[in-house]
């Protein structure tokens, strides 16, 4: 990230918007895998 990014060179609004970016990533991860931790089986019809 500070290589490909250039963020070691950045001014701080950069670090701010590459930190926030990070942030809203780990927000959505964390939705997701609480969504998918409390699914219950689907039980399938017929049998």
């Amino acid at each position: 990230m500070l290589f490909f990014m250039h963020l070691k060179d950045s001014p701080g609004i950069v670090w701010l918007a590459a930190i926030g970016g990070f942030f809203w990533l780990g927000i959505l991860i964390v939705l997701t895998m609480s969504d998918v931790a409390t699914r219950g089986v689907l039980p399938i019809p017929g049998k």
